[in-house]
């Protein structure tokens, strides 16, 4: 059985820091979701994230 794999970007809440923005895989394994950060995009200007997101 072939599994879907998703890619998207996610920001995360970090208490008393500006949010985490994080690059991140998602896939279904039966009834669970896992989740896997690919890459942390805190440095990067919001212009690009912005970009990714449309890609």
């Amino acid at each position: 059985m072939r599994q879907h794999e998703d890619m998207y970007i996610n920001r995360v809440p970090n208490r008393n820091s500006p949010p985490a923005v994080l690059l991140r895989e998602s896939r279904r394994d039966g009834t669970r979701t896992i989740k896997r950060t690919v890459a942390n995009l805190i440095g990067l200007p919001d212009e690009m994230i912005e970009a990714l997101r449309m890609c």
